[in-house]
């Protein structure tokens, strides 16, 4: 990435006393925006206000000239309003994106050096009362797969485009809702007003309502690890970032294991099927030896 600087800025930087301040710009999959300063009073910036009281602040940053991912990493403590352990635990900045840029801040119309632009947040962890989060380079693109490979399994995601399946029609055909009836942790709930007779939502996606009726959970996501037909028990992947109570509502939708037989079988979908389930794989190229 070219850091190109105005001249007045330039010549900050090579005199022997500099009046810097790191900021960050965050900007979330859901667009939700985050401004944040290294300085020690709020920094206004093309109109966005950049909060000082958060004190985040780069530890370590690699870069290299070949092909591979730059990566940085960030601490900071969770005495931001904006940023919450419950928002951290629930996963809404995973794959933020991410700039960081120098200024003066005793003259800030000299512009700003970037540190890095368009990064994506990696792992973020929390110890404490601070939080770290690991910052990815756009060479981490290179690494990802850019078209289709065979597999067995459906490379779909249920209700996307390529699937068509529509998990949020009137007729809550592959969807429902329902309230807690009790509570054994943050993971784990029951319902005793489920009727479903067999696992229909392993997988699926469990959203506590974004109203009151949500509880303390209210908008938060989770996926479904398991549902128990017997004891009307789910099972969550990970801990809810807060407790669960009796009387939480919640909408959950069906679970697709991406095999062609569910596909088939429970949303009558094979059509629209992204799998070859019939392309023999590495085990009858191994039958050979």
């Amino acid at each position: 990435m070219s850091k190109t600087i105005g001249t007045n800025l330039k010549d900050h930087l090579a005199a022997n006393l500099s009046t810097l301040a790191v900021c960050w710009r965050i900007l979330r999959q859901d667009g939700e925006e985050f401004f944040f300063t290294s300085h020690d009073v709020d920094l206004v910036i093309d109109g966005d206000t950049y909060e000082a009281s958060s004190g985040m602040l780069p530890k370590s940053l690699s870069q290299k000239r070949d092909l591979s991912a730059d990566n940085m990493e960030a601490m900071s403590y969770l005495d931001s309003e904006k940023i919450t352990e419950a928002d951290i635990e629930a996963g809404l900045f995973d794959y933020a994106d991410v700039d960081i840029f120098f200024v003066n801040y005793s003259d800030l119309t000299q512009g700003k050096l970037y540190l890095v632009k368009g990064w994506k947040l990696g792992e973020v962890r929390i110890e404490d009362n601070d939080f770290f989060a690991e910052i990815r380079g756009k060479g981490q693109l290179l690494q990802q797969n850019v078209c289709d490979l065979f597999s067995p399994h459906c490379r779909a995601d249920l209700g996307d485009s390529q699937c068509g399946v529509d998990l949020a029609d009137s007729a809550m055909t592959f969807w429902a809702d329902g309230s807690v009836t009790s509570a054994a942790d943050r993971r784990t709930f029951t319902d005793t007003s489920r009727v479903e007779v067999t696992d229909v939502f392993r997988f699926g996606k469990l959203t506590f309502k974004d109203d009151s009726t949500g509880g303390a959970n209210a908008g938060y996501s989770m996926e479904v690890k398991k549902y128990d037909p017997v004891t009307q028990t789910f099972t969550l992947f990970e801990k809810m970032p807060n407790d669960i109570s009796v009387g939480d509502e919640y909408e959950v939708t069906y679970g697709c294991d991406k095999s062609r037989d569910t596909c088939r079988d429970v949303f009558d979908n094979v059509e629209n099927f992204r799998g070859e389930p019939f392309v023999p794989g590495t085990d009858k190229l191994l039958e050979y030896y």
